[in-house]
């Protein structure tokens, strides 16, 4: 009868949606597969292409739209969606953060970097590694004192592949302070994990030595470097000269 038969109707277009409904959700679909696949396969700009065009996304597609743009250098537009999730209680919070608080520290924000990075202090995934960023700022903004506080006590947890950079920038901060003993013990460590030929840092290190009277080892520094650009050579030249000099060798201070 006519109620069974509306009946029936009304069931099925409840079960099934509109047709052009279920051509939206099957579309969506299909972009969501896409971008799956290209972004695991590292082909970025496909990747974020697809995501755009998908809406209410959620974290884990935001973070995948963000690094993806990131990845392709579209920077700003990455650390907007980064932005979006690094105050979430979202899983790829902290990491969104990182990446937001190195974009602004790759871009000389360091305000902003070190207040982000700060907060990723205790975080299990970056705490090895936001104390060489947190470091290289406080040496950038010239705060020597305060990197001092923050970087000597943690020295040893810093990431293996960022301590000997740790202990340069240390080095030079007690150099900027005077504090040339200081500077020596770092400047050494530096040297002896360094696999360049920091013609520079040996340069700093020798007048270190000059400045604490020890002589020997400051000739033993100074009288390496020949390679070097001529500020560096004159500088070498001069407090080599100065230290034979203090050893009484006047034969090898006039040379």
């Amino acid at each position: 009868n006519a109620c069974a038969t509306q009946s029936r109707f009304l069931f099925l277009m409840i079960r099934r949606p509109p047709r052009s409904t279920r051509k939206e959700s099957s579309a969506a679909s299909d972009v969501y597969k896409r971008q799956l696949i290209y972004y695991r396969q590292g082909k970025f700009t496909e990747a974020s292409n697809y995501l755009l065009r998908l809406k209410d996304l959620s974290y884990e597609l935001q973070f995948k739209l963000a690094y993806s743009l990131f990845s392709i250098d579209s920077i700003q537009n990455a650390k907007l969606y980064f932005s979006k999730i690094m105050n979430s209680d979202s899983k790829f919070a902290s990491t969104s953060r990182y990446y937001y608080a190195y974009i602004n520290y790759s871009g000389g924000f360091y305000q902003s970097a070190l207040a982000s990075f700060k907060k990723l202090l205790n975080d299990d995934k970056f705490k090895n590694i936001v104390p060489y960023y947190i470091s290289q700022i406080y040496f950038s903004q010239k705060n020597y004192n305060q990197l001092i506080f923050f970087a000597k006590p943690i020295l040893e947890n810093v990431i293996a592949s960022r301590k000997s950079e740790i202990n340069r920038l240390l080095a030079e901060a007690y150099f900027q302070l005077d504090d040339f003993s200081s500077s020596i013990v770092h400047f050494e460590s530096f040297l002896q994990e360094s696999l360049d030929n920091n013609l520079n840092e040996h340069l700093l290190l020798g007048y270190a030595y000059y400045k604490t009277l020890n002589y020997d080892k400051a000739i033993a520094e100074l009288q390496n470097i020949s390679s070097a650009s001529d500020s560096i050579l004159q500088y070498s030249s001069y407090y080599l000269g100065e230290s034979y000099l203090m050893k009484s060798n006047f034969n090898y201070a006039l040379q």
